[in-house]
């Protein structure tokens, strides 16, 4: 890191900027002249925690943590803390399918999706290959890994069939969630034949699909519908309180 970016002056915001500040500016000068420590320990106090930090940094570069013995939970703080009826996402296709979600339907959704994947035997630590594209679905199923503890891995729509491959090797997931295929720039991008392309001579996981562009795509062995299994799953999984630290998912 260029240590010459910490010691260079700060740029003026505009008059603009000004006018739409969160803080006055009194209350951005205390903010400057507090610790590093105290000012992050302040902003964790935004975030709802199972068990708050006392301690903002912990270790040295290269070995280090934050909010050591703190516990939470990731999908806690961007979906159930909400006010239910608050709209969480649009989602417009390239087509023109719009959805709207609320933060009531994604917790809802997550958290059945969640005790889906536990009904799968996936737990604390076991991988989850995501290889969505931009769809609720992608959504839904990274805070339901978030709620359990699992480690999610998502997977780019653009990758070869030899790339998507190379990253189920590395992270071995217990469960692979894509979908049928996405549109780009008026085509369908065929994602579940690429999956399909990538898993061949490798032991085959559980393999959810979202079903997006073709609802009768047939399913082959070891595959679920999306849709379906999160109709049947009425079980909702509580959040499990996590460290701080705790790994949330493989880059």
């Amino acid at each position: 890191m260029d240590t010459a970016l910490l010691t260079a002056p700060l740029v003026p915001p505009t008059d603009t900027l000004q006018r739409t500040a969160p803080v006055t500016p009194g209350q951005a000068r205390l903010l400057r002249e507090m610790p590093a420590s105290d000012y992050w320990l302040d902003i964790a106090r935004e975030l709802t925690w199972d068990v708050p930090p006392t301690t903002a940094l912990e270790g040295i570069f290269g070995d280090f943590r934050y909010f050591p013995g703190a516990k939470g939970n990731v999908s806690v703080n961007c979906l159930d803390r909400h006010p239910k009826n608050r709209v969480a996402l649009y989602y417009e296709r390239e087509d023109g399918l719009k959805e709207t979600w609320s933060y009531g339907d994604l917790t809802d959704a997550a958290a059945r999706f969640a005790a889906a994947l536990q009904d799968l035997g996936v737990e604390k630590g076991d991988r989850v290959a995501i290889y969505l594209s931009n769809v609720p679905e992608a959504f839904i199923a990274i805070h339901a890994c978030y709620r359990i503890g699992a480690i999610y891995s998502v997977i780019f729509a653009g990758f070869s069939a030899s790339a998507v491959r190379d990253r189920l090797v590395d992270a071995q997931p217990k469960v692979i969630v894509c979908t049928d295929g996405t549109l780009r720039r008026g085509r369908n991008i065929h994602l579940k034949a690429t999956l399909d392309e990538a898993l061949e001579g490798l032991d085959k996981p559980t393999v959810i699909v979202a079903r997006r562009i073709d609802p009768f795509l047939p399913l082959g062995e070891k595959e679920l519908d999306f849709a379906e299994l999160l109709q049947k799953t009425t079980r909702r999984a509580e959040p499990v309180s996590l460290d701080a630290n705790d790994p949330g998912f493989i880059i």
